[in-house]
């Protein structure tokens, strides 16, 4: 049972999901999860075993890489 002053229908209204198109991209000894966005990349997760990795600031969440450098710092590996 609810008890609120908001109506139920406000309550319990479900938000449409939003989906992404992730993509796994490797390098730099890791594995990052990216979401295209626009002609950029957003780095949405970082996977690797190496500390180190981590303490990257050009490879942390939230960044932002363009095409161009995402598939420089693919091939300078």
């Amino acid at each position: 049972m609810l008890y609120s002053i908001i109506p139920e229908e406000i309550v319990m209204k479900e938000e449409p999901e939003e989906t992404y198109d992730y993509e796994e991209v490797s390098l730099k000894n890791c594995t990052l999860q990216v979401c295209k966005n626009g002609d950029a990349f957003k780095i949405n997760r970082v996977i690797s075993t190496d500390p180190s990795v981590y303490l990257d600031q050009e490879l942390q969440p939230g960044m932002t890489l363009s095409a161009l450098r995402l598939n420089a710092l693919i091939h300078q590996d």
